[in-house]
């Protein structure tokens, strides 16, 4: 992304946002984040090219905050992620995945940014290559999908939507499936889990983040004006295969009890492969690099 000064990410405190900041700030831009909570990122380091904006869930604390960093993109990365959700987790669902969805790219209008790449999830398609969301979340993302789309048409926001499939990494603190069983691992213990048939899609985080660099450089060179893209990494397992894979690279004893849970409401049986990857980007780094037990850090 040549000319570019200045960039503005949602979502930077999480696992893939943070690692994005690191390839951002890598190639010099000065990166604008928003965030809700108080938050001095590791990354900083007194780096002057690292900005935080404030987040009260009001409209005008992002205009403000756009109207400060005057960014050439966006990076729209937040989002709150709910498997099998409660009532009680409506409000959240959708003021994180559609709300603050809106009020970004209304910020954006306001301030003639033109340019965004916006994080979606394989999960709106359950078992099928048409529109059919796995639950609440993955619903909330499309109808966040479907405002992107408004103002495509009715301001010009120039977009693409990075579908995400599962993601991992050193340092990830997320309960997801590959964490957990290293958990087990280094505790020693027996590892309970479904009967293991699903496939799952895996895609290293500093993959991602670099796929959504070349995204971004995709809009602002005008290559696409808007578009839908995967980001499917190389590596594809049956979870019970991935499982047995991990306990090996990790050198551990436990024993792997598939069939122990259920599979849970809705559960994603495939990856679709109907989404086309990214032009210009694949993924390079894998599982056996990440988690062999001589490469631990």
């Amino acid at each position: 992304m040549k000319n570019i000064d200045s960039v503005f990410v949602t979502g930077g405190t999480g696992f893939i946002g943070s690692k994005l900041i690191e390839v951002l700030l890598s190639n010099n831009f000065n990166v604008h984040v928003l965030t809700r909570r108080e938050y001095k990122s590791p990354l900083s380091g007194g780096d002057n090219r690292l900005h935080f904006h404030h987040y009260d869930g009001s409209a005008s604390s992002v205009f403000d905050a756009m109207s400060i960093s005057k960014p050439k993109i966006v990076f729209h990365l937040a989002s709150l992620f709910v498997a099998e959700h409660q009532s009680k987790d409506i409000d959240k669902l959708i003021e994180s995945n559609i709300l603050l969805c809106t009020q970004l790219l209304e910020a954006m209008v306001m301030e003639n940014v033109k340019f965004i790449v916006n994080a979606t999830t394989c999960w709106k398609y359950y078992e099928s290559n048409q529109y059919n969301p796995v639950n609440l979340y993955a619903a909330s993302k499309k109808a966040a999908e479907d405002i992107v789309e408004y103002y495509h048409q009715a301001e010009n926001i120039r977009y693409l939507n990075l579908v995400i499939f599962d993601t991992y990494g050193k340092g990830d603190t997320r309960r997801k499936f590959i964490n957990i069983l290293i958990d087990a691992c280094d505790r020693s213990e027996d590892f309970l889990m479904s009967a293991g048939e699903q496939f799952i899609n895996l895609t290293h985080v500093h993959d991602v983040a670099e796929a959504f660099v070349t995204a971004g450089t995709h809009l602002v060179e005008g290559r696409f004006q808007s578009g839908e893209f995967a980001i499917r990494g190389s590596e594809e397992f049956k979870l019970i295969d991935l499982a047995l894979i991990l306990v090996n690279l990790r050198k551990s004893n436990i024993k792997v009890i598939p069939g122990a849970r259920a599979y849970r409401k809705r559960e994603v049986m495939s990856v679709n492969s109907s989404i086309p990857t990214l032009p210009g980007w694949t993924s390079k780094r894998t599982i056996r690099e990440e988690y062999a037990l001589c490469d631990q850090d």
